[in-house]
């Protein structure tokens, strides 16, 4: 229940070259017996939908992973980040007809900036310490014949309940773009990319009414970020986002027969259209100093930003009101911004020093000390090295 990665672009690559040799070899051994296959189904002699009849029933997953870590190295050997999840726990029922039932629990998600400051490794992500889990899920869905029959009489086909603890993200700027360069190049890249496009199409059917109509209970603790001057620092922003929900409802409201269908002529009378009504409320956010220039500051630390609520609704038509269109409606509390001399210098340390740092700076700095080191051996090569010197 316990597995550790160590993850070397150049390993991997040559591991999937090797294997890639023998699928030539693999499809020839499997050709005669495909061949086989093709002449009892044209015979007759298939018994596949037999035996996929037989096998139509429930069919129960369950997983349990105690702790998985990957290790990102670079080519050198160097380790970049460290990834970790902790008490990782499914149950999923795939039932007959296409409908399936998963629910879950994750205990945390770590990330480790091990490259940076490598005497002094600090967590980028990772539960706040008051909380024990980072999320629980349940997701339902019926059979796809049972889902199409609720889209077309105006109700919900689906539903997800979510809720994740609140994280905190130490966010230095450099670390955070190497890390996401590391992760967008080669074959992970590959496996990143693969990943978000099936996110994002099963993001899109989850939105489009005539796909599907999905009830949402989603809670999310407040994400607290912390922003430090310098890399491992005790003192910088803290941006506390607040607490967010996302929770829909159907809703049956009465309106002019024009307005539904979309067209903006006179009215033709009225119908009763069905809508989805989701809510994403964000309450509570926050944003002040903390560490040491919460404490230069008279009366300790700076509230830029406090108690900022947000509020945002949106309407669609589902079942026979899918063509009403989309309304999107929002609200907010007063805003009130406090900025004082030492606020304003701490928040442009921050940009300065932390937001406007370049994801490679370390690799161009390393580069320009062997570049230094070698001008001091070949003196007479000073003005060639100087020209190929990197920008920082």
């Amino acid at each position: 229940s316990q597995l550790h990665l160590e993850w070397n672009p150049e390993t991997v690559a040559a591991l999937l070259a090797f294997a890639g040799r023998g699928e030539g070899v693999a499809e020839a051994v499997d050709a005669p017996a495909a061949s086989d296959a093709r002449a009892a189904r044209a015979s007759g002699n298939d018994d596949t939908e037999e035996e996929a009849g037989e096998a139509s029933g429930d069919l129960k997953v369950v997983a349990r992973l105690e702790s998985l870590s990957m290790s990102l190295n670079e080519e050198s050997g160097t380790r970049l980040a460290l990834l970790a999840m902790k008490d990782l726990s499914a149950d999923a029922v795939m039932m007959g007809g296409g409908g399936m039932r998963i629910s879950g629990q994750l205990g945390n998600l770590t990330a480790q900036d091990t490259s940076t400051c490598a005497e002094a490794a600090y967590e980028m992500l990772g539960l706040r310490e008051s909380e024990g889990s980072l999320l629980t899920f349940e997701y339902d869905s019926p059979s796809d014949e049972a889902r199409a029959a609720a889209r077309a009489a105006g109700a919900y086909d689906s539903s997800l309940l979510l809720r994740m603890s609140s994280v905190q993200v130490r966010y230095w700027h450099p670390a955070v773009m190497r890390t996401w360069e590391y992760l967008q190049e080669g074959v992970l890249g590959a496996l990143v990319s693969a990943t978000a496009e099936t996110v994002a199409l099963m993001a899109r059917s989850v939105l489009d009414p005539e796909v599907s109509a999905m009830s949402l209970d989603v809670v999310v603790g407040s994400p607290l970020f912390l922003l430090p001057t310098r890399v491992g620092g005790s003192d910088g922003l803290r941006a506390d986002l607040g607490r967010m929900s996302v929770r829909n409802s159907l809703v049956r409201r009465t309106e002019a027969a024009s307005s539904v269908g979309g067209g903006g002529g006179a009215p033709l009378g009225s119908r009763e259209c069905v809508l989805d009504a989701i809510r994403v409320a964000v309450e509570a956010m926050h944003l002040d100093s903390f560490g040491a220039s919460a404490a230069s500051v008279a009366g300790g630390a700076v509230h830029m930003l406090r108690d900022v609520s947000l509020d945002v609704l949106v309407e669609r038509g589902i079942g026979p009101s899918v063509g009403r269109p989309l309304v999107v409606s929002g609200k907010s509390d007063d805003m009130l911004c406090e900025l004082c001399k030492p606020a304003y210098d701490l928040m442009m340390k921050v940009c300065m020093q932390n937001l406007a740092g370049r994801g490679d700076a370390r690799r161009a700095a390393e580069a320009l000390a062997g570049l230094h080191a070698s001008s001091l051996n070949t003196p007479e090569q000073k003005p060639a090295v100087a020209s190929h010197i990197p920008s920082l």
